[in-house]
């Protein structure tokens, strides 16, 4: 067995099979990065059957995974607070405070109403009949499919007139 300085005692040992290396063994030094010269000197294979077993490997090796984008588009400038949102109306229209806060359009739309601090636009919906759907023992999710609204509508309304809903 001749020993090679750079390499491990198990490069060594896979070198040393000679014309019996296997695909897994071949595998194993393209992972350790051993020369294409020097498996073809201790082999005895042809540099373009290991070029061939280097492509077939290279083809079917596991690709790292690509890292996950987040769900926002864009890092928020400012934390989406009422008490920033207030501030930022006084300068800015609500495309602009949108992207501040790192949201799109509808979704500043829907954190507005669910804070409050839009009305919803809720077709047909009263108090009376909110409080004559929760009698019928409706669900909040029936309440929305019957009105066709958004949950956060619903949320936000909801929000608006607490203070009737609670009488």
């Amino acid at each position: 067995m001749i020993t090679y300085p750079k390499y491990s005692k198990r490069v060594v040992e896979v070198l040393d099979k000679g014309s019996d290396i296997t695909t897994n063994d071949m595998n194993y030094l393209f992972e350790r990065k051993v020369e294409i010269k020097e498996i073809a000197e201790r082999t005895g294979l042809r540099k373009s059957e290991i070029l061939e077993y280097k492509r077939y490997y290279e083809a079917f090796a596991p690709k790292p995974k690509k890292e996950r984008r987040p769900y926002r588009t864009s890092v928020a400038e400012v934390e989406p607070t009422l008490d920033n949102y207030r501030r930022l109306k006084e300068e800015y229209a609500d495309v602009h405070i949108a992207k501040k806060f790192g949201m799109s359009i509808p979704t500043l739309l829907a954190w507005k109403i669910s804070n409050g601090l839009q009305i919803p636009n809720v077709k047909g919906l009263t108090i009376e009949k909110y409080k004559q759907h929760k009698r019928d023992k409706l669900i909040d999710k029936e309440i929305i499919r019957k009105y066709g609204m958004a949950a956060y509508m619903l949320v936000g309304w909801k929000k608006l007139n607490i203070k009737e809903l609670e009488e």
